[in-house]
């Protein structure tokens, strides 16, 4: 076992450190300007405008889970396989997720610019707001496509690339934000722009430089076939998952009005940035499972990583408690003070989020692609009831209860399982085939 240890420890410490530097760096100053630009939002918009805004953003998010997260999974435990051996599959993987992508992501998306009155209606309890509706559906679909973007750089390994086009993307976004805070230009469908944007300006630059062989590759038709079998079981598993994480804020606005969807949208907003930095250090430490695995020495690996994240998580939860103590006011003005015990229960969840996504979700993923979609079918009719009988009664402070009980219990179910399975994983090369089988 230490030689296991001292092997794994030799070879990715210093350029894995230095990966997750030009990675985290910009995703922290991302996430840090999302903080502040949200923060500086809550004043400049009602809980109403606030509400509707958290609907549109909950809608980016959802599709991208469904969509995204699952094409891309399929690609990271294909594509590096390809990566020394045949260079033209490796890219003729990722030009498929590309256009999977689209495809999906229109076929998503058309109901809702066809039916958008009507959702205007069911969402946000008024008409008018279908122009809001059929942004939101555009900037899904950008969103979806510069995806792949990043995920080619990620899987070259060209992380000082992928940190400079996030660095890029943050500053369209957050500058386009702060042009409409100084004009009194906030609103939802301005916000929704200044999202927008960033992602197009992104995806031409892409585009004009010829995508790095993505759309001129083709890879074989069996490899095809096999993504495209792969990723049957992923869009099933990430749907029904993204599904169950998204649909608080629709079923709260069904049963309560858009001030609450607002105060809940405020707390989310803020709850999710730490689950997000999970995915952060995932996109350095998720390209590394299968090699790892077709080691034999992901075990070890796995145990030391998850023991400091999960050791993070909970120092992480004291330390907003201690600073939530002081500085509630800064966080919130007056009028979303409501939101600060909404914050505090959802930080919950968020965390076991946190602590699943970098390295536990994408091993399930791989080894075991139907156990996730298993406890998603249990999970799923048993929080419909949940938030049926108790949303009408409870409001916002419900749905809260609900969603952090659930990702908390389904976070240790899914550490427990993921633990065992690394044990048993073979210690030799081929193991991930084995283990797969």
């Amino acid at each position: 076992m230490k030689e296991l240890l001292r092997s794994a420890s030799s070879k990715v410490p210093v350029r894995t450190a230095i990966e997750l530097l030009f990675v985290f760096v910009p995703k922290l100053l991302t996430g840090a300007g999302t903080i502040l630009i949200n923060l500086v939002l809550l004043r400049c918009m009602d809980a109403e405008q606030f509400g509707v805004l958290g609907i549109c953003t909950t809608t980016i998010l959802l599709v991208d889970g469904i969509v995204g997260s699952a094409v891309d999974m399929g690609v990271m435990k294909q594509a590096p396989l390809f990566r020394e051996s045949d260079p033209d599959t490796f890219h003729g993987i990722q030009r498929e997720a590309f256009l999977a992508k689209g495809v999906a992501g229109l076929l998503l998306l058309a109901p809702l610019l066809v039916f958008r009155d009507p959702l205007s209606e069911a969402l946000f309890h008024r008409q008018g707001l279908g122009a809001v509706i059929a942004l939101t559906c555009v900037t899904c679909l950008l969103f979806l496509l510069w995806r792949t973007t990043q995920l080619q750089l990620q899987l070259e390994g060209r992380f000082r690339a992928y940190g400079t086009a996030e660095i890029i993307h943050g500053l369209l976004r957050f500058g386009g934000i702060a042009i409409l805070i100084v004009t009194q230009m906030v609103e939802p469908l301005t916000v929704l722009l200044a999202m927008a944007v960033p992602p197009f300006v992104l995806l031409a630059v892409w585009a004009f430089k010829n995508s790095g062989g993505i759309l001129t590759k083709k890879a074989p038709q069996p490899t095809i076939r096999h993504l495209y079998s792969v990723l049957s079981w992923y869009l099933l598993t990430f749907g029904l998952g993204a599904v169950i994480s998204r649909m608080d804020i629709y079923l709260l606005a069904r049963f309560s009005d858009l001030r609450a969807v607002g105060l809940y949208s405020a707390a989310q907003t803020l709850a999710l940035l730490v689950q997000l930095a999970g995915t952060y250090v995932g996109v350095v430490f998720g390209p590394k499972v299968a090699p790892l695995i077709e080691q034999g020495r992901f075990a070890a690996y796995f145990r030391t990583f998850q023991t400091g994240v999960i050791a993070t998580s909970v120092a992480i939860y004291f330390l907003f408690q201690c600073l939530w103590a002081f500085g509630a006011d800064a966080l919130f003005p007056a009028r979303y003070l409501e939101a600060g015990p909404l914050l505090n229960i959802l930080l919950i969840g968020s965390l076991a989020g946190f602590a699943t996504f970098p390295l536990t979700l994408t091993f399930v993923m791989f080894v075991r692609p139907r156990a996730l979609f298993a406890i998603d079918c249990i999970y799923f009719p048993v929080l419909i009831v949940l938030y049926f009988r108790l949303l009408p009664q409870y409001g916002a402070i419900g749905a809260a209860w609900i969603t952090a009980g659930a990702n908390l219990s389904r976070a240790i179910l899914i550490q427990v399982l993921a633990w065992s399975w690394a044990s048993e994983l073979p210690q030799r090369p081929q193991a991930l085939a084995v283990a797969s089988s």
